[in-house]
């Protein structure tokens, strides 16, 4: 397993004067009209397929034929570092901008963990852009717990940085592969900040992507050897705290990935089989509930089906028929 990797995790990027046809084109897949818009946009379009899930809006009054697309971590699984190069420099050669673009560092072998970071922050020993930051920890499900966040800028910000586990958000959505990530260090960048990225980022060859991008990274927040009192100049002096130093040279050393990490029916089937059964089970026994009751039930779950069921599904349009579970 490799120690550390560093992953592109969504590029979202509006052309101001082209055709969906066009897009999709150029970025792929295969996609069809939504019966909603999307993002402000009336008319909406999904990229829906075992490795895509992506969403398109146009139809704008304002600009009737600005087209914004938005493509997750997933919806980027079967590109290369040569599409994604390929797709930004023709969003560039079109007039378009980049609207928001992720960069997510991961230490695999978790040598640096969240509390560690937060500890570091308090002691002031972050050097940030922004000066405001928050830590925060969730537990859900009786108390279940889900790991330390913390938080470098506002997310309404060009640049916002998020520090937590990614281990345990894997395990919680029950990843059978939850134990091969670590600490994650994901950097979300917006508007003019992803733009300046994009321009830089097309014109680099593949090699030095990664000493760019955590160049990005230490641009957002570095953690050096000083204090809260300390001097913005002596701040900026400081020799580089050791555990920080180690674990940015092992991102510029990482692989440069795209997200390969999807749902399969057979990890939902293992969910449910694990998490809904027994319930499932009391339901259909109880005589205020029943057969019918979850005849009702799974039908008016269909009404409720996102992007990310119709991508398990393969398909676009949600059906109205109704699914019936057999008793065992």
């Amino acid at each position: 397993m490799e120690t550390s990797t560093v992953l592109l995790d969504w590029l979202g990027f509006t052309v101001p004067s082209t055709t969906v046809q066009a897009v999709q084109d150029v970025v792929g897949g295969d996609w069809c009209r939504s019966e909603k818009g999307f993002s402000g946009y009336p008319d909406g379009y999904l990229c829906l397929s075992e490795a895509q899930v992506g969403r398109m809006g146009t139809g704008a009054k304002r600009a009737p034929q600005e087209v914004h697309c938005s493509l997750p971590g997933s919806a980027l699984a079967t590109w290369t570092i040569e599409k994604v190069r390929t797709v930004i420099q023709w969003v560039l050669d079109h007039g378009g901008h980049l609207t928001r673009l992720d960069l997510a560092f991961d230490d695999r072998l978790q040598q640096v963990t969240v509390l560690q970071v937060y500890e570091a922050a308090q002691a002031g020993q972050a050097v940030c852009r922004s000066r405001y930051s928050r830590l925060i920890h969730e537990q859900r499900d009786f108390f279940e717990d889900t790991g330390l966040t913390l938080e470098f800028g506002k997310r309404t910000s060009q640049t916002f940085l998020r520090v937590y586990d990614k281990r345990l958000e894997r395990k919680k959505r029950n990843d059978p592969a939850w134990e091969t990530y670590g600490t994650r260090f994901e950097l979300e960048l917006k508007d003019e900040r992803a733009q300046a990225c994009a321009e830089e980022l097309a014109g680099l060859p593949e090699a030095d992507w990664k000493r760019r991008v955590v160049g990005l990274l230490r641009a957002h927040v570095d953690f050096r050897e000083t204090t809260r009192e300390a001097k913005s100049w002596e701040k900026a002096r400081a020799p580089l705290c050791a555990w920080w130093e180690v674990l940015t040279e092992g991102f510029k050393k990482a692989p440069l990935l795209l997200q390969k990490v999807q749902k399969k029916i057979e990890d939902v089937k293992e969910w449910a089989s694990k998490s809904l059964a027994p319930m499932l089970a009391v339901l259909y026994a109880h005589h205020e509930a029943g057969q019918q009751f979850l005849n009702q039930l799974i039908h008016a779950g269909a009404d409720r089906w996102k992007t990310r069921h119709l991508a398990l599904l393969r398909r676009f349009p949600p059906t109205k028929t109704p699914y019936v579970l057999n008793p065992a």
